[in-house]
């Protein structure tokens, strides 16, 4: 209905405590001392009068008021609406025509890192402009042309906050993990002779408490989930021998227990018959969901120490990647 300018109907029941325009008008008048805002004072009756009967009440004020207040509020404190400007698309030159595996948001400072099929990383700022370009080792030596004669491919990357690395998989079945913590980007360790090609990512540590155990897990290309366990993330990852060779730190994975003081390897087998898409991690319950390709798994939920019942969820071409709410 629309709000008329007539009086109150003088047969409507009036009900204590609600106030007619006149008497809205003396009110406020009287409170600010002069009467030369008439014309906005009612122009905001009108707005409270929510039942448009010519009478505003108790409920009718106080919901116009805090509404208000929250707008108020809401302009005070409102952030940069997402996607508001027009998007920002940059060519990465530097892939050389490969296409971009994955893209990772990193802290402190805030950068975007992109790696490309081939193994170029590239590092941008938040205006998405281009810093610096890192390209992991190849496995053989340079060709003639130049060109190495073996080249990895990058299946995934993820970003390990409270370690300041990020940690890169291979088809070479090798984990590179790289120091971020400074300006510059270096390899610090190489996670070599993994039982089959790590397909994907997933990291969890608790915020609270950074240097408590943490878990690094990753699908493989055998349908196995494997969990790397680390005892106390930021006093270190592995052992350091001490040795006068400068460069990356090569641990070969079945060497993985002489690391025992920092590091853990638990491996969950044959979750899937084919390689894991996508593997997420529940802290909560200690629960790994994962997913695959398969019509007979196309998504595995399942306790780590397996005491409890595993569910298994059938899509009949696969689950290529999925999310988890665990409010919903």
């Amino acid at each position: 209905r629309a709000w008329n300018d007539q009086p109150a109907n003088p047969k409507l029941k009036r009900e204590a405590g609600n106030m007619t325009l006149d008497e809205f008008k003396e009110a406020v008048s009287s409170t600010l001392g002069t009467r030369a805002w008439n014309d906005q004072i009612d122009a905001l009756f009108k707005k409270m009068d929510t039942s448009c009967d010519g009478l505003i009440d108790w409920n009718e004020f106080c919901t116009y008021m805090l509404l208000q207040y929250r707008e108020n509020d809401y302009m005070r404190t409102k952030r940069d609406i997402p996607f508001r400007s027009t998007a920002h698309i940059r060519h990465c030159v530097f892939n050389k025509q490969e296409p971009t595996t994955k893209l990772i948001y990193i802290e402190n400072p805030s950068r975007y890192v992109s790696f490309s099929k081939e193994g170029v990383i590239g590092v941008w700022d938040t205006a998405v402009r281009l810093l610096r370009t890192y390209e992991l080792p190849g496995e053989g030596d340079e060709g003639r042309n130049g060109k190495r004669q073996f080249k990895a491919w990058v299946t995934d990357a993820v970003y390990l906050p409270n370690m300041n690395k990020i940690v890169i998989a291979t088809t070479s079945r090798d984990l590179h993990f790289f120091d971020i913590s400074t300006s510059i980007y270096f390899e610090e360790f190489l996670l070599y002779g993994l039982a089959d090609v790590p397909t994907c990512f997933d990291y969890y540590y608790d915020p609270k408490n950074p240097n408590s155990k943490a878990c690094l897990l990753y699908g493989d290309e055998s349908g196995c989930i494997n969990l790397l366990y680390f005892k106390t993330p930021q006093s270190g990852q592995f052992e350091r021998p001490f040795s006068h060779d400068e460069g990356v730190q090569k641990i070969y994975l079945p060497e993985l227990p002489q690391h025992s003081k920092y590091v853990q390897l638990v491996v969950l087998d044959s979750i899937h018959p084919e390689g894991i898409r996508q593997i997420h991690y529940c802290p909560h319950n200690d629960v790994v969901l994962s997913s695959s390709g398969s019509h007979a798994s196309s998504v595995v939920m399942m306790d780590i120490s397996r005491k409890k019942k595993t569910y298994v969820f059938k899509v009949s071409k696969g689950v290529e990647c999925f999310d988890y709410n665990k409010q919903m």
